[in-house]
């Protein structure tokens, strides 16, 4: 058994059973340096490439000691409990936790808030600002600024927070916080913002805030009226226009138009939400559980050693998720409302993988053959073939078609449109 005794931030702030058991220990560890006789185990570990791998090194030395000797402590400031190497060892052995006063004195009057440790922060992809955030253990200034950066994704730079270091408690600027007076066991309190006007960065929870507001009783009355059938023609809209963005290369509308088909995903959710099927929570947990079973390449035993294997095993583990048996089963759940060009793209290629054999050659024949057609029926076929034609070349028709107009259109703004369409002869 591994002993864990807290000794807060101060002298006094580690218990009579901390100290007996310090006194008893025969091997005595820490994280960093402290004020008693301990082995800085970071020193030892300093060919650690992150913070995570560095607690796996020290969880794994201390665990072999364990074996070695009965009265192996290890201690670490705060109360013993947010430390994140105490996690990971209470996960693989038997650990007793002698619990020191909690290190949140950085912390202002309040309710409900946060905690994070400063070894844990660079793996927090949402963090919602309109509660309290206490980040504990930022022990040099290395670690604050890692601390920082990670939190400027939530916050704007100039964010007021309020810092606690040693016996000292002040306020500095999260952009300035590495720079500030560190000492080991610092911790930083970041009062919520619940501001959605004039918030200066806004964040994922804000996004669902502000949806559930327009459409509140008291909202805009336009987004209360909307239902999944008003607005569906937005989704393909928004969709195309993120795609324009992406075939002119403009990542600064790429941003804006991603933002809008987030919206269309929110907005349906939060529909839904109101009328008792389902929520944005169990948008994301099935868009998760989708991704975690396809890739049976990655979270699985299948290994895929380049695109093509990891497609096929994708598509393996879709089709028996789609419980789909025959060719016929897979085309008729293709949406009705995809473009043309795109539904004899994924017709074509679903056909070659069930068995068919729709080649280059065939469709190049089926070109000449319906060329001087006149009729609607050989215009049909020669569209079809041609379309089918790039999907056997792996070229879908559809974004070929995008790509030549935007071109064709730059052109006819540069000269005239008679000009520009004669280009594609």
């Amino acid at each position: 058994m591994i002993t864990v005794v807290g000794t807060g931030l101060e002298s006094g702030d580690i218990t009579v059973r901390g100290k007996k058991a310090i006194k008893s220990a025969l091997e005595l560890y820490s994280r960093t340096k402290t004020r008693y006789k301990s082995q800085p185990l970071c020193e030892k570990f300093s060919q650690a490439e992150s913070y995570e791998q560095l607690d796996e090194y020290i969880v794994e030395f201390l665990l072999a000691r364990a074996e070695q000797c009965d009265k192996v402590v290890y201690i670490t400031m705060g109360d013993g409990f947010g430390d994140t190497v105490v996690k990971k060892l209470s996960e693989k052995t038997r650990t007793e936790i002698i619990p020191g006063v909690a290190d949140n004195r950085s912390r202002l009057p309040s309710g409900s808030f946060m905690t994070l440790s400063a070894y844990d922060i660079g793996r927090a992809e949402n963090i919602d600002t309109r509660f309290p955030l206490l980040v504990y253990q930022i022990d040099d200034k290395f670690v604050a600024g890692d601390v920082k950066l990670a939190l400027m994704k939530f916050y704007p730079d100039d964010y007021r927070v309020r810092l606690t270091s040693g016996k000292t408690a002040f306020d500095v600027k999260l952009s300035e916080l590495d720079h500030a007076d560190i000492k080991q066991g610092s911790s930083i309190y970041l009062d919520e913002d619940v501001r959605l006007v004039g918030k200066k960065r806004y964040g994922y929870c804000d996004l669902l805030y502000i949806m559930k507001r327009l459409t509140a009783p008291d909202g805009c009355p336009w987004d209360r009226a909307q239902t999944h059938e008003s607005i569906a023609v937005n989704m393909l809209e928004e969709a195309y226009e993120a795609v324009d963005a992406i075939n002119r290369g403009d990542t600064e509308n790429l941003k804006e138009e991603l933002g809008d088909v987030i919206l269309q995903a929110v907005f349906h959710a939060d529909m839904s939400e109101k009328e008792g099927d389902f929520d944005i929570n169990d948008v994301i947990n099935d868009l998760c559980v989708k991704l975690v079973s396809r890739h049976t390449h990655i979270f699985g035993e299948n290994k895929a050693d380049n695109e093509e294997e990891a497609l096929f095993y994708w598509e393996k583990a879709k089709a028996k998720e789609k419980h789909y048996s025959t060719l016929a089963e897979q085309l008729n759940r293709l949406p009705e409302n995809f473009p043309a060009a795109m539904l004899l793209y994924k017709f074509v290629r679903k056909a070659n993988k069930a068995g068919a054999d729709i080649t280059a050659e065939k469709l190049k024949g089926s070109i000449m053959k319906n060329l001087d057609g006149a009729d609607e029926n050989s215009m049909k076929k020669l569209l079809s073939a041609a379309v089918m034609l790039a999907a056997v070349r792996d070229m879908p028709a559809e974004e070929l078609m995008l790509k030549e107009f935007a071109e064709l259109k730059s052109t006819a703004d540069a000269q005239d449109c008679a000009s520009a369409a004669e280009k594609v002869l």
